[in-house]
């Protein structure tokens, strides 16, 4: 429901008109990460309110954290972050309402490349609904963190 996601997410100023940010996981560029996240887009975007947004993530710029100051020291505020492709990332983030991530499982757990697009930034994720969808070559596998879907919390 979008005016109860409203209700207890400040955050989200764009309930009239959800965005989705969609994350593939891979960037490896011999994998199926990009045909992956596109067939999930397709099979989500009809669940979803009518008016919302699907956009796609590109964390492909960012390099190692390279601030002496977490992201949670600095000040919610996109010039605090030192370089521009952190301050890029900031701004496509911080536009979405929700997030799915589309990623291969790697030894049992989510690339590095996933890990540092996340840890790259911490109030723009701050509460926002997340769903995590970890693809093995014989399992697709969705996060169970809520019996709700996304499309109830966007």
């Amino acid at each position: 429901m979008v005016y109860q996601f409203a209700a207890v997410n400040p955050v989200c100023d764009t309930v009239d008109a959800p965005v989705v940010g969609v994350l593939s996981g891979s960037n490896r560029p011999s994998g199926n990460g990009v045909a992956i996240t596109s067939w999930i887009v397709s099979i989500i975007k009809p669940l979803l309110p009518k008016n919302a947004t699907i956009k796609t993530l590109d964390a492909t710029q960012l390099g190692l954290i390279t601030s002496p100051l977490a992201p949670f020291q600095i000040a919610h505020r996109p010039d605090g972050y030192p370089d521009e492709p952190t301050r890029a990332w900031s701004a496509q983030v911080e536009s979405c309402t929700g997030f799915v991530i589309v990623t291969p499982q790697h030894n049992f757990g989510y690339p590095a490349y996933v890990k540092n697009a996340i840890d790259h930034l911490s109030v723009e994720w701050q509460r926002k609904p997340v769903r995590s969808l970890f693809l093995c070559k014989t399992l697709l596998a969705a996060s169970a963190t809520s019996d709700t879907n996304l499309a109830d919390e966007i």
